[in-house]
């Protein structure tokens, strides 16, 4: 799977996730605390009728691979979608 012009991009709005941030006070110092408010994942089953079977896809998830690409302890395992 090839892909061209990714980029990180800054947003104010999305229909999947909301940034949160929480201020408050502990022992006299000011906090902060920045959360994702999320919906519950969406899972799909695609099923083929002439097949009579299930369709299984593979997916590029960005959010995943950010993680992979910044976590110094990740070990790819080739064994894994």
């Amino acid at each position: 799977m090839a892909f061209k012009n990714l980029k990180e991009l800054s947003f104010e709005k999305s229909n999947y996730i909301k940034p949160k941030r929480f201020a408050y006070e502990s022992n006299g110092k000011f906090c902060t605390w920045d959360f994702i408010e999320s919906k519950d994942s969406v899972s799909v089953l695609l099923y083929h009728k002439e097949l009579e079977s299930f369709i299984f896809v593979r997916q590029f998830r960005i959010p995943l691979w950010y993680h992979q690409m910044h976590d110094k302890d990740y070990v790819k395992d080739d064994n894994m979608g």
